[in-house]
């Protein structure tokens, strides 16, 4: 049974695995593709704590470190 073909609007880091594998195939919107950030959010009485602050550092750096096609945002 085929699967009729479908359009999905995914980021490029979620998908380069399947993209290496010949089943998705991707292409880019618009000249410049879409882009938007990524957040972390927090109630107010954890933001401060060590761990959280911690926990966002090392994601940050994870995502930068093996994400392809990824750019850093501004912390704010």
């Amino acid at each position: 049974m085929g699967v009729p073909p479908g359009v999905a609007a995914l980021p490029s880091w979620g998908i380069t695995s399947h993209v290496e594998y010949n089943c998705v195939t991707a292409r880019r919107i618009g000249a410049r593709g879409l882009w938007s950030g990524l957040y972390a959010c927090v109630p107010k009485s954890l933001a401060e704590r060590a761990y959280v602050k911690d926990f966002v550092e090392i994601i940050r750096s994870q995502c930068a470190r093996t994400l392809k096609g990824i750019r850093p945002i501004d912390p704010r």
